[in-house]
């Protein structure tokens, strides 16, 4: 939905759908309900996850035809794709194995190029479009920067693919990396450094999607690390709008063990009194460190936004705050994308009031904040 001259949504990688059939009763089942709560008479933008099964799926031009079809009888429109996880969302453990295959890679590439001709085709004239993608990849063994001279090849090509859709259809596209936890690129300040070696060529479509809870997790000061990507230049093409779990230090053990799962990736940050710790994964393990030098836990694990916590368990949507819309609004944000994966993964009495009613109170608490402006 547009509102305030910038482009509102929710990303359907919370729901489990592997090909256009599932896509399409997902968004009949959920996307349209919240429609009809949020924005009745209005068109409703989709932020819409594309499996590399489901990208090979909808290319298809009868397939690609009769989805846009679909989307216009219902008053939908897509101007956001998630292009980050490559394989099925929902399969067991999957763990590390969401970042792969990485930007190192060449079926990444062609994965992603086929997101950019579905999105050439779904986006409507005069709106850029957006597509999040990894952060060139898991870091193992310190290799961080290996794997970033490798993919710089990679994300040129895609550049240029780019280039030449924009070139044929008069649509501008952008690959928005998405720093996380653990990743090559982690931080805002990583990525600012990482963008200033990309070639011009390359720069013009490649940005960043501001993710808040991996950047809280970081702890990032939103609001200035807004100001600070803005100050060096830096496109900022989506932000993907999302809670991290936060405790304290005098918190009940019993509790944390209600987020443990062993699907997704819970990467931990501790800060202490002289640094801050890391962990890969949420385990029991990190319950047999010294916590008296702990200050605060910050967790990988996305919480809706509108929830602010109980007893010890906190989140950080203390930092998406009306100053923080300001800021991305006055520095030309257009894109919002409210991304709960992990729904389906929460304690059961957050789920309680089912995902439909989770989800439009997240637009409602968006929608507060940005009307406010």
């Amino acid at each position: 939905m547009q509102i305030q001259n910038c482009h509102l949504t929710y990303c359907l990688n919370v729901h489990n759908a592997n090909n256009i059939d599932e896509i399409s009763l997902a968004i009949k089942e959920y996307s349209l309900k919240i429609k009809n709560q949020i924005c009745p008479d209005q068109p409703f933008g989709l932020g819409l996850y594309l499996s590399n099964k489901a990208s090979i799926e909808l290319e298809k031009p009868n397939n690609l035809n009769r989805f846009k079809e679909f989307l216009i009888k219902h008053n939908l429109y897509c101007f956001t794709i998630n292009a980050f996880p490559y394989g099925d969302f929902f399969t067991p453990n999957l763990k590390t194995k969401v970042y792969y295959p990485d930007w190192t890679s060449s079926e990444r590439l062609q994965y992603s190029k086929r997101v950019c001709n579905i999105m050439a085709e779904l986006l409507p004239d005069n709106i850029n479009g957006s597509i999040s993608s990894i952060p060139i990849s898991y870091k193992t063994n310190n290799n961080s920067w290996d794997k970033i001279k490798q993919s710089k090849k990679k994300l040129n090509d895609i550049a240029l693919f780019l280039q030449h859709i924009e070139l044929k259809t008069g649509k501008h596209i952008d690959i928005a990396i998405e720093p996380e936890p653990d990743c090559c690129i982690e931080t805002s300040q990583e990525f600012i450094d990482f963008y200033q070696q990309l070639n011009n060529i390359t720069q013009q479509y490649i940005g960043l999607c501001f993710d808040t809870c991996h950047l809280a997790i970081q702890y990032e000061n939103l609001t200035q690390s807004l100001l600070n990507l803005h100050a060096a230049n830096i496109p900022i093409n989506k932000i993907q709008i999302s809670s991290a779990l936060r405790i304290d230090k005098n918190f009940q053990q019993n509790l944390l063990h209600e987020f443990y799962d062993d699907k997704y990736l819970h990467q931990v940050k501790i800060k202490t009194n002289k640094n801050i710790l890391s962990f890969s994964d949420l385990s029991p393990d990190i319950m047999q460190q010294n916590t008296d030098l702990w200050q605060e836990m910050r967790i990988h694990f996305h919480l809706p936004i509108y929830f602010n916590g109980y007893d010890n368990i906190k989140t950080t949507n203390n930092q998406i705050d009306l100053d923080f819309f300001k800021t991305a609004l006055k520095i030309g944000v257009k894109h919002f994308e409210i991304e709960t994966y992990t729904f389906n993964v929460l304690p059961t009495n957050l789920q309680n009031i089912g995902l439909t009613k989770s989800i439009i109170n997240e637009y409602y608490f968006a929608m507060e904040k940005i009307n406010a402006i």
